[in-house]
């Protein structure tokens, strides 16, 4: 316990954590804000019905209670024919190919397949809506798949208003299973998932290279503390550390929801930030940090920096199509950008547990090698880094050799 409370000192005083921590809370100011107190606010004095407030019961006269995706024929066609043309007209399509985001330009003998479709579907005589659902399907092909014109995607195109007895049921799910504070805890792991995936990689490179800068790893390789000791209590700390500003962040619209939940005599779910934080955010946490370690070891550089940064890229534009929650597969980062929807997340939650499950193992499997790697180290048979300096200096002498003939 001692030496991981003087790890977690250690990592106090590194100016990348405070400039991690500032990270988080200026990207919290930013996306999501004093949300939670203008809800509040505007169910505690509403001037007339607001249907994106969760907190606010709908009234059965209300005049409009939002709307939702619906694949009506009258409405998908003309759209996703719009839609079609301009992106026609630029060669410019967007899809998402297994889940991740392209951006298609068509040959030409691509494009005149696609000017037939389109003359075909806006002729004189109107297409029935299966034979206009064939053709989207033959654009969807033609483009590669995971376009929005394929046929389970046209409902996007569409919108139907929300019935009272569908907004009831709604905001009875909020306040019952969500218990009002689930849902908002979903929101601040969505967008706080972001910050872990794409800049936490940068504590532990700049803690673990830290050592090696300061010229110690000879005096941290002659220690009699085991290396599985060494690095399980680097790794922890770390984890700790990078997670407590998360949890002193949360407290905030938890302590504001509880305040509303007392005046209004509903029960608040007091664990609901900590334990979305602990599914969602934990496992992205820890596989960061984990790939941090065994490239830092590894290599003695930062390059795990550039390897996670371009996979957390790659992966919010793989979950870009559904930032609502749910079709959960292999992403870093959970996205569930909604105070609502929780059937979403519930449909999908076998594949969701999988996932969180998976990624604790690949973060385990990188520690493990990472101990591996430090041990070798430890006995002068690995250096990665001193090899390739080497290399470079010799090239570099072979060059010099070369100028002077």
């Amino acid at each position: 316990m001692s030496l991981l409370l003087q790890e977690c000192r250690q990592i106090s005083k590194s100016i990348i954590y405070f400039v991690f921590i500032g990270v988080i809370v200026l990207f919290n100011v930013t996306q999501i804000g004093d949300s939670v107190g203008s809800d509040i606010r505007e169910a505690q004095h509403p001037s007339e019905y607001n249907s994106k407030n969760p907190l606010m019961k709908p009234p059965a006269n209300a005049e409009n209670y939002g709307t939702r995706e619906a694949e009506i024929p009258e409405q998908v066609m003309p759209a996703a024919i719009d839609s079609l043309v301009l992106e026609y007209e630029d060669n410019q399509y967007v899809t998402y190919p297994i889940g991740f985001y392209k951006n298609v330009i068509l040959s030409q003998e691509e494009q005149t397949k696609i000017a037939s479709i389109l003359k075909e579907i806006t002729g004189l005589e109107p297409a029935s809506y299966p034979a206009f659902k064939e053709k989207m399907a033959e654009v969807d092909d033609i483009l590669g798949g995971g376009s929005k014109y394929a046929p389970e995607k046209l409902k996007s195109f569409g919108q139907a208003p929300i019935t009272y007895q569908e907004k009831l049921a709604e905001y009875n799910t909020f306040i019952q299973e969500d218990q009002i504070s689930g849902a908002y805890a979903r929101l601040f792991c969505d967008y706080m998932g972001i910050t872990v995936s794409l800049f936490s990689i940068f504590v532990p490179v700049a803690y673990l290279s830290r050592d090696r800068r300061a010229r110690m790893n000879e005096l941290l390789y002659s220690r009699k503390c085991s290396s599985t000791r060494l690095i399980i209590t680097k790794y922890i700390a770390l984890i700790v550390m990078m997670l407590l500003p998360f949890i002193l962040l949360s407290l905030i619209p938890l302590t504001q929801l509880l305040g509303y939940g007392m005046d209004q005599h509903l029960t608040v779910d007091v664990w609901a930030y900590l334990k979305y934080m602990i599914a969602w955010l934990l496992p992205t946490l820890m596989t960061t940090t984990a790939v941090g370690f065994v490239l830092t070891t590894l290599t003695d550089t930062p390059i795990a920096i550039a390897v996670q940064f371009l996979w957390s890229y790659m992966d919010l534009l793989m979950t870009m199509n559904r930032l609502n929650g749910g079709g959960y597969g292999a992403e870093l980062s959970i996205r569930h950008n909604s105070l609502f929807n929780l059937q979403e997340m519930k449909d999908g939650i076998q594949v969701l547990v999988i996932n969180r499950v998976a990624y604790v193992l690949l973060s385990l499997v990188l520690v493990s090698v990472t101990i591996l790697i430090y041990e070798l180290k430890r006995r002068g048979r690995l250096n990665f880094h001193g090899h390739f300096r080497k290399i470079f200096r010799h090239r570099q002498g072979a060059n010099q050799t070369n100028t002077s003939y």
